[in-house]
């Protein structure tokens, strides 16, 4: 199997490593083309019992070019019987070399769309771009059924090809998130040891909302019956980060905000939390809500797509509000300070696990595999 990525990082590499290490490492060899970054070499390590041949390119200059003959040169080079593509430019770059040398072609889509990327002339030319390429892909593979629907929604066309989708929502490795332990970082970081901590792991590009949990946090700072201190713990680096940064330095913030590098233990890192926040405008399946929510940590949601599908079940321990408004999230965390749920948070660890193990859809994913190959 040829796998290819155009961003290897975030939810994208988690999910290769979780549904690729449910296949039967007896059937598949992977080639696995990218370009070179850091979480790269985290998935190197997280599919080590996996026969794999890594195809690492520059992350600079013209990465799509380097994609489309990286993929060219492991078709000619190496003995692919499939290729799986990860998110819509993967997909496009891939969807012709797999034409061209009648190779089978799955497609996981990633992605989600909104109104503003497809307007005037330029939309209508995008939109005949997408529609051309993604017909000639065999199977496309959607991680939750709002993506599904924003993907038809935008791309009606595509329901004509209603055969060629199916829809295996995202799931997570459950025992590292149940038993794991804890990571502490009231004492790591010589906090107060009464520090509460809000947790943010997502990207630091606009879709994840960051800003509004800075203007959240502005609005908790202004509250003058705030009595106890808080952290705001930030993994990651790269995207809009040093904007997110300024924008803190100028409302005079910093004091709440540390930002910690990307960490692949994930699992102890959710458990020294109090809370996670995600203030996401749309999504299509996020894992770290599942992630968190069998570790036992609360989650404070927006009701945007693709997050509100795996937070509508009420024996979670989860809270949603409104996408786009600072207020709901400071008054959220504020509920949270006051009247912590995490240890209650532990009874809905059960139910989270029943509803997102990582087993189930990689299965489906893998049998979609050997349907492509005819097994």
């Amino acid at each position: 199997m040829l796998i290819v990525m155009r961003w290897p990082v975030g939810g994208i590499r988690t999910f290769c490593r979780y549904v690729y290490n449910h296949f039967d490492n007896n059937r598949f060899r992977f080639t696995i083309l990218a370009p070179e970054l850091d979480e790269l070499k985290v998935l190197a390590k997280d599919l080590k019992d996996y026969e794999i041949k890594w195809v690492a390119i520059k992350y600079s200059g013209n990465v799509y070019n380097r994609l489309f003959l990286g993929t060219m040169k492991c078709i000619n080079r190496d003995d692919v019987d499939i290729i799986h593509s990860h998110g819509i430019s993967a997909g496009l770059l891939c969807s012709i070399p797999a034409k061209l040398f009648s190779i089978p072609h799955l497609m996981t889509s990633h992605d989600s769309f909104n109104d503003n990327q497809f307007s005037g002339i330029i939309g209508v030319i995008k939109k005949a771009t997408l529609i051309a390429g993604l017909i000639l892909i065999d199977k496309i593979h959607y991680v939750s059924h709002e993506a599904k629907k924003n993907f038809y929604h935008h791309l009606p066309l595509l329901k004509r090809f209603e055969d060629k989708s199916f829809v295996a929502r995202n799931g997570i490795m459950i025992s590292q998130f149940h038993i794991s332990e804890r990571r502490n970082f009231q004492e790591e970081l010589k906090l107060d040891p009464k520090t509460f901590l809000v947790g943010f792991m997502g990207r630091f590009m606009a879709p994840k909302g960051f800003r509004y949990l800075i203007d959240a946090v502005e609005i908790i700072d202004r509250k003058e019956n705030v009595d106890f201190p808080f952290k705001v713990i930030c993994f990651g680096w790269g995207g809009f980060i040093r904007e997110e940064q300024n924008m803190i330095r100028r409302k005079r913030l910093s004091n709440y905000f540390i930002f910690l590098p990307f960490t692949s233990n994930v699992a102890v890192s959710l458990k020294g939390l109090n809370v996670l926040a995600i203030p996401s405008l749309w999504e299509a399946c996020p894992l770290i809500p599942m992630e968190a929510m069998v570790a036992g940590v609360p989650v404070i949601g927006t009701d945007c797509r693709g997050l509100r599908e795996i937070m509508t079940d009420n024996k979670l321990s989860a809270r949603k509000i409104p996408s786009r408004d600072s207020r709901a999230l400071a008054d959220a965390i504020l509920d949270e300070m006051k009247s912590p749920s995490i240890q209650n948070a532990m009874k809905y660890v059960d139910r989270a696990i029943s509803l997102f193990d990582v087993k189930a859809q990689a299965k489906i994913i893998e049998k979609r595999v050997l349907s492509l190959l005819k097994f």
